[in-house]
């Protein structure tokens, strides 16, 4: 069942109600602007934000259904208005019961709905009530039922580059027979770019992501936008509707796609999908939907497929210094074939540095970390960036997924070599990364990525290894000794 289905369904069942003699669908400033109503009337809204759902295998559209009638102003006596509220819940329960007929198979309608009683000043004074109404449409995610040109097989490769995601998701865009044109990038890229054929698919790269080694995977999150022009003949807007409704299932359409079980293997698929429905002041006055779906590829943190010159070996070094610490990072990171230039700290720093030979890691040392006398740990959190130039001839900027997935991919390379098995005895690596996708406005513009690292090194709380200086009365500092120090489990650590 489509959008447009659906909404022809709801007013067939308004207009069939002896009590209901004007049915609109829109928005409020639509409503306001219409031809003169005859009440009692409904106004339905559909709201912006609803849902796929690929683990219930329903499409879930929230309404919002107002139901109105005319408020007695003579002598400002308002004298009907609860006569008229308590007909308009009446004729509101009545629409629900109609909504929820079990000869109606092909939906599905929430159990609970929100009740509001209230005055409205539209073109009449009048006043009502309004329900929030969820109704669910099957979506049975089989990509066999889709306008395809695709050649779909078996995807064996399990580690996919986020720049093999993109050709995909661009080769399933372009093999839809209801796409006319793909574009990746953000809005101002795509508003500047070329005259669009439509219907036509933007997709956005959200910056944040996340790694995580605990799942193995690399998480990127998309949001997909299904646009098509809207007719403003005699500004009528006449096939808004049926617009939003083709917009709705083409997005279902490549859902579809994108969850084709060959593709297991090499990426996973979120489960939920938010969607929104919403007209789009584009070149063109558009109208259609947008979805936003996760994409996981795998992780293996795996050190020996890392193109890196670092002899590995086992440490048994129970407590690493910061010093240290940061040694070992620039040891690994510009062990990293694909890395030309290593630096540590600030911005402003980096920014007035020597020339940079690119690709870059430049990290960055929180200033805020923990240590912990329960874990006997103490916790430096760092931000890693890497950058590579953008090709900026002719304001092309043709190789920036190109840079980007190949930061993200080194990214991932530090990751796998941070957690070598080895380095486990001298300190421990957070298992969540959050990832940040961006363009650096540096002394040059670059694009990359960066992630977040939390290390942590051996605090054993041990005064026998403190080089103590005695006190004037000649006793020495004592570890439990609150006239003297004392810390806490979660003290805060400032660096200079």
């Amino acid at each position: 069942m489509t959008l447009k289905q659906t909404i022809s369904r709801l007013q067939e069942l308004a207009e069939s109600h002896k009590q209901i003699n004007h049915f609109f669908i829109g928005g409020f400033d639509e409503f306001l602007d219409n031809e003169d109503v005859i009440y009692p009337a409904l106004f339905c809204e559909l709201k912006p934000d609803s849902n796929i759902s690929l683990a219930d295998r329903v499409a879930n559209f929230n309404f919002t259904l107002y139901f109105f009638d005319l408020m007695d102003t003579a002598n400002r006596s308002l004298a009907n208005v609860w006569e008229v509220t308590s007909d308009m819940s009446s004729v509101a329960q009545d629409y629900i019961a109609l909504l929820k007929d079990q000869e109606y198979t092909d939906w599905e309608i929430g159990d609970e709905y929100d009740l509001s009683i209230r005055e409205y000043q539209l073109q009449d004074l009048t006043c009502g009530v309004s329900v929030d109404v969820t109704i669910g449409v099957r979506f049975d995610a089989d990509r066999c039922q889709v306008p395809t040109t695709f050649s779909f097989a078996q995807y064996d490769n399990p580690e996919l580059t986020l720049k093999q995601v993109i050709a995909r998701i661009e080769g399933l865009a372009n093999s839809h027979k209801q796409i006319n044109h793909f574009f990746l990038g953000n809005f101002d890229e795509f508003l500047d770019g070329p005259d669009v054929v439509y219907p036509a698919c933007f997709a956005e790269l959200e910056k944040s992501g996340v790694i995580s080694l605990d799942d193995r995977s690399c998480t990127y999150s998309f949001r997909f936008y299904f646009f098509d022009l809207i007719d403003i003949a005699n500004e009528s807007l006449a096939n808004e509707w049926e617009v939003k409704s083709d917009m709705v299932s083409v997005a279902m359409d490549f859902l579809a796609m994108l969850n084709y079980f060959g593709f297991q293997y090499s990426w996973e698929i979120s489960d939920d999908y938010p969607l929104q429905i919403k007209d789009y002041q584009l070149q063109d006055l558009t109208a259609g939907v947008s979805i936003k779906v996760d994409i996981s590829t795998k992780f293996d943190a795996n050190r020996c497929q890392v193109p890196s010159t670092y002899t590995f070996a086992e440490q048994n070094n129970d407590g690493l210094t910061l010093k240290q610490v940061i040694k070992r990072i620039e040891d690994l990171v510009l062990s990293h074939k694909q890395i030309n230039h290593f630096f540590i700290g600030n911005f402003d720093e980096f920014l007035d540095g020597a020339d940079v030979t690119y690709p870059a890691c430049f990290v960055e040392l929180d200033q805020v970390g923990t240590i912990s006398l329960t874990n006997r740990l103490a916790t430096y959190s760092f931000t890693f960036h890497f950058f590579d130039l953008l090709d900026i001839a002719e304001r092309s900027l043709e190789n920036e997924w190109e840079v980007k997935s190949d930061m993200s991919s080194i990214a991932q390379d530090v990751l796998a070599m941070l957690n070598y098995p080895g380095f486990q005895h001298t300190w421990e690596i957070g298992t969540s990364y959050e990832l940040s996708i961006d363009d650096y406005q540096l002394q040059d513009l670059t694009a990359g990525v960066s992630i977040k690292v939390n290390i942590s090194t051996r605090f054993d709380a041990n005064k026998c290894q403190v080089p103590l200086v005695p006190t004037e009365d000649g006793n020495f500092l004592l570890w439990a000794d609150g006239q003297y120090f004392l810390i806490n489990d979660n003290d805060k650590m400032i660096y200079a």
